[in-house]
């Protein structure tokens, strides 16, 4: 399952077993006594000593201003910061989700999480069948109460009643947690979040708050959450608002208020494992935090963690790490742009780097509609020729890119290819699904469509023999459209020496940001006017698969606003699409299965890869440590400790 927003993306289990003493802050000295660990043999081995670690020190490239979650400052280290002093309800385990600061997992079994049939009224707001927020009117397409997929929806014809389920979740809250001032923490708290996220002034896209109809206290320890109706989800995470001290302020004051509150900003509460201790322009100080609710388990297990920012950039970074300044260097450093120094970091065997998938995914997109057939296709009247209306040559192309290379050229091999819209870790594929690299079957599809080595000169383009909407005797030749960065440079030199090999001839057209993402009717990209292109998309609430339904074509009646670039119209690609977004937990794994084979199958666009992130570790102190991502590295902090032996 997907948790974009707390667990983005499960990436590696990596193991830390280096031999030599931890290195001990100089600030804040170890205090507490050796662990004797017990050898694994019968051997005369002596016992090994292990000094446990007291502190951690993150470095960073900058440390956030504020710790208000909603403001505009936005970046990956707040939110690092944010989940050790703000425990998430769930963590993942093995076996799905574990409850951390909810007293259970909501299930439909429990009644805790259900579906509830709604009367719904002409001109209400609604989630429809495409899992698109509408105003329900007459053609709106929905889905009745009980139906679950995309071929039981029905078109609202405007008159008499309709029933559809909304979504409710009722959350509860352990009765043990206490604000880090000796206040209890209540549902109320989660509540105020939510109206804080909620509020115009508030940053961010929202996605959540939109598909909420109500989200209220019950009592003190229950939250309820109802959907829109017609919306349904298998992240029942995603629609929880972590706690705010909400007994700090008082009804009457404005968000601007809130927003700029000392105890939010500069100086939070805390109702996680540690809270901050002390702060100046360099190093913020996290202790322990001794009214935390699962202090009498020993966690969290450090006394303190210093994140402390470095100016200087990777080379300062590296050599504080090696100095022992630097316990931890985390992604913003860019060691993926600094191949020489992080060929040095995992040559060094006191060192580890963690290689973490990126946000954004890279992909190149076909312009398999362009603007000028939304009317109708005439060649005569000099629409370009339909390169790509065959998806068997969308599939030869993609066929023979050599994904690797690319990976291998601009990542210094560190990316991991994407299985579809999804990264390999989210994916639902078989390996038997996946595309693969095969550049003999992709000349026999190109054969297939109708183009044609008429010269038996592999330097020169294939020809149109037999093409649908293609003239006969028309050359392959395809332009590139990208943007002048050396990242899209490198990317399309492997593109056009990949589809060279098999007769396709590209012409790569650099032109500036702002010039190819300008919007449309103008634009090149959103006015949909190019042949081929590479962008990368941001990571997105919902599934990715939505970015290509046929209603985020840019047109002139959406006022070309849309994702959907490549022209796509595929209704069996759209409700697949629809029914993964929409699908309830037990339903989840095949209908997003489902969808990335329609994707596949229709193909709009050639998944690349993302770019990767690079942590790094010292490993100078014996210790193993599960770490799954950035950001459950952090969430999980509470139990960094030593749980090995040198070797």
């Amino acid at each position: 399952m997907i948790k974009r927003r707390f667990l983005p993306f499960i990436i590696l289990i990596i193991l830390f077993s280096a031999c030599n003493q931890p290195s001990v802050n100089s600030d804040d000295p170890a205090t507490s006594e050796s662990i004797d660990v017990e050898p694994t043999s019968l051997s005369s081995t002596p016992t090994v000593v292990v000094e446990p670690i007291e502190t951690l020190t993150i470095c960073t490239a900058s440390l956030p201003v504020s710790f208000f979650p909603y403001d505009d400052e936005q970046s990956r280290i707040k939110e690092e910061i944010l989940a050790i002093i703000q425990d998430g309800p769930f963590e993942q385990g093995d076996d799905g989700l574990e409850p951390v600061i909810l007293g259970k997992v909501p299930a439909q079994a429990d009644g805790d999480l259900r579906l509830e049939p709604v009367i719904v009224q002409t001109g209400q707001v609604i989630v429809s069948a495409n899992g698109e927020i509408a105003v329900l009117a007459s053609g709106v397409t929905v889905r009745p109460s009980g139906c679950r997929q995309s071929d039981c929806a029905v078109t609202w014809g405007g008159e008499g009643t309709l029933e559809v389920d909304r979504m409710v979740i009722e959350y509860q809250l352990r009765d043990d947690l206490l604000w880090s001032d000796g206040t209890r923490l209540t549902a109320q708290d989660s509540v105020f979040s939510y109206e804080l996220a909620g509020a115009p002034e508030a940053s961010g896209l929202k996605w959540e708050e939109e598909r909420t109809d109500t989200y209220t206290a019950l009592d003190d320890t229950t939250v309820q959450w109802i959907g829109l109706p017609g919306f349904t989800t298998a992240e029942p995470e995603r629609f929880f608002w972590a706690p705010l001290p909400s007994h700090l302020f008082a009804e009457t004051e404005s968000w601007e208020e809130i927003a700029a509150e000392g105890m939010l900003v500069s100086s939070p509460l805390s109702f996680g494992p540690f809270v901050l201790a002390s702060r100046d322009e360099h190093v913020i100080t996290f202790e322990r935090n001794p009214l935390y609710f699962r202090s009498d388990e020993g966690l969290p297990v450090l006394n303190k963690i210093f994140f402390r920012a470095v100016d200087g950039g990777a080379d300062e970074a590296w050599a504080l790490l090696k100095s022992g300044d630097c316990d931890v260097l985390d992604s913003s450093f860019k060691f993926e742009g600094h191949p020489e120094l992080l060929a040095e970091i995992m040559a060094d065997e006191q060192y580890e780097a963690l290689i973490l998938s990126g946000d954004d995914w890279s992909q190149l997109v076909f312009g398999i509609k362009p603007v000028t057939y939304d009317g109708s296709f005439n060649l005569e009247q000099g629409d370009r020729p339909d390169f790509f209306g065959d998806v068997r040559t969308r599939q030869a192309i993609a066929m023979c890119l050599d994904r690797s290379a690319m990976i291998n050229l601009t990542t210094q091999g560190l990316g991991t290819l994407w299985s579809s819209f999804l990264s390999p870790s989210q994916s639902q594929l078989d390996e038997n699904d996946l595309l693969s690299y095969d550049p003999e079957l992709s000349a026999q599809l190109l054969h297939q469509v109708g183009w044609r080595d008429h010269d038996e000169n592999p330097e020169t383009p294939l020809q149109a023999w037999e093409v649908a909407n293609v003239p006969v005797g028309t050359e392959f030749i395809i332009e590139l459209a990208i943007t002048q960065s050396a990242f899209h440079q490198d990317l399309a030199q492997v593109i056009s020496s990949s589809l060279q090999a098999v007769g396709i001839q590209v012409n790569v057209t650099s032109y500036p940001v702002e010039e190819l993402y300008a919007p449309g009717p103008d634009g090149l990209l959103f006015g949909r006017q190019f042949e081929l292109t590479l962008i990368s998309w941001q990571s997105s609430p919902g599934l990715d698969c939505s970015l290509y339904q046929s209603w985020q074509i840019p047109l002139d009646d959406n006022l070309w606003i849309g994702t959907n670039i490549a022209g796509l119209a595929d209704e069996v690609y759209d409700n697949q699409c629809s029914d993964a977004s929409l699908a309830l937990i037990d339903e989840y794994g095949e209908e997003v299965r489902q969808s990335e084979l329609s994707f596949l199958s229709a193909l709009p666009a050639v998944p690349l890869f993302s770019i990767p992130g690079i942590m790094t570790f010292s490993g100078t102190s014996c210790y193993e440590s599960k770490i799954l991502t950035e950001g459950d590295f952090y969430n999980l902090l509470e139990y960094y400790e030593i749980n090995a032996t040198c070797p």
